[in-house]
């Protein structure tokens, strides 16, 4: 399967600088998709169509090549070997990584259940809001960086505490991304308004 290097370098801001045997440290190729996620906030951008399901370990010499190439339109191509549990990659520029990128879970992960668990409850928009959407920068700009004009859409309307918030690319239809909009402190946020020493 073939994957722009661009796809790859802004998705990877989402992803730890360091290689493990969790899925949700890499990136998710599902069938005609790439998917990151930092388990709080998600991307996913459509890009040439293949069949299945793989994970790729964002190595710091791939994302480096990656965005070294991205700026001339690089694609990469992954070739998974699930009988070996490995997988090997060549970009168009002619760079081959010889470190294994593959990750080959041996048993469902909860990362499978994406679908349901986020891009369901979403399919429908919303007709009003429930409750405030709280986030930290930090995430919210790794989001940012990981669409492909660097500038993002929220929906109209949002409920963080029953299902995700949506948000597009400005410009691009092949990106979209989800996040819970609230922050695990225990405290319980309300909504902004001007405060009266700003009146």
């Amino acid at each position: 399967m073939k994957i722009p290097t661009d796809t790859l370098a802004r998705l990877s801001s989402l992803l730890p600088d360091a290689s493990t045997d969790d899925p949700f440290d890499c990136f998710r190729l599902d069938n005609g998709m790439v998917m990151a996620t930092n388990k709080k906030f998600m991307a996913v951008e459509s890009v040439e169509p293949f069949e299945g399901v793989y994970y790729i370990r964002p190595e710091p010499t791939l994302i480096e090549q990656c965005k070294t190439e991205a700026e001339w339109s690089s694609v990469i191509e992954f070739t998974p070997v699930q009988q070996i549990g490995y997988t090997t990659a060549i970009t168009s520029m002619g760079w081959k990584c010889g470190d294994n990128l593959g990750l080959f879970p041996t048993a469902p992960t909860d990362y499978d259940l994406w679908r349901e668990r986020i891009l369901q409850p979403c399919i429908e928009p919303l007709t009003e809001s429930h409750g405030p959407v709280v986030f930290g920068s930090s995430d919210l700009s790794a989001l940012v960086h990981s669409s492909p004009s660097g500038a993002i859409v929220l929906e109209e309307y949002s409920s963080p505490l029953r299902r995700a918030t949506v948000c597009r690319d400005i410009d691009s239809h092949d990106w979209v991304g989800f996040f819970f909009g609230r922050i695990a402190d225990g405290r319980q946020h309300v909504a902004a308004t001007v405060p009266g020493w700003c009146r």
